[in-house]
């Protein structure tokens, strides 16, 4: 499960704080009615990771290991 609060709101877009599982889905574009800000962050709260949103690209970085 995914939980966020909102850090900010500019331009119509949200600086999103998220936090869920590194086997989480995470979301892009947008999450229910929001739209993602680049700079957004989603914690792992199991392997205490941290991602950023690259709005540009919709992806989250550093991207997962394949």
């Amino acid at each position: 499960m995914i939980s966020y609060e909102i850090a900010s709101v500019k331009n119509g877009k949200h600086k999103l704080s998220f936090y869920g599982l590194s086997t989480d889905t995470k979301p892009t574009g947008a999450y229910e009615t929001l739209t993602i800000a680049n700079g957004s962050t989603f914690f792992e709260m199991d392997s205490f990771a941290v991602k950023v949103y690259d709005e540009e690209h919709s992806k989250w970085l550093p991207e997962d290991e394949e």
